[in-house]
């Protein structure tokens, strides 16, 4: 799980160490001995998108995708993937998903064996 830039509105997209014209995209893959695979993926619209209907409209957002924070995306991708039956051995993840604490209670009362980033300053 990750996220990537692009361009689409001035956020911190983690790479650039600063505030960037760029988008989040967040993508959940698979470590397989055949490499990796994408499993899933979405687009983290700005919060300014949330009620802009005619932004929406014409950028080509379709009408059912719903506004969600790259933590919000983050927890629903990995329980999307059990729902849908994908194995799992180990979830990982960066320093932006270590920090999220519902992600990590999630994945102990899933009983899913996990090593993710947190910053040093995580209680």
């Amino acid at each position: 799980m990750g996220s990537s830039g692009g361009t689409a509105g001035r956020r911190d997209g983690g790479t650039a160490g600063r505030i960037e014209k760029c988008q989040i995209g967040v993508f959940l893959t698979s470590a397989a001995p055949d490499g990796p695979e994408l499993l899933d993926r979405e687009l983290c619209l700005p919060c300014e998108w949330a009620d802009d209907a005619a932004r929406h409209q014409e950028a080509g957002v379709p009408e059912a995708v719903r506004i969600a924070t790259e933590l919000q995306l983050t927890r629903r991708m990995p329980a999307r993937a059990l729902e849908a039956g994908v194995p799992v051995a180990w979830v990982t993840g960066d320093s932006i998903d270590g920090g999220d604490r519902r992600l990590r209670v999630w994945l102990e009362q899933q009983e899913l064996p996990f090593v993710l980033a947190v910053k040093r300053d995580e209680p």
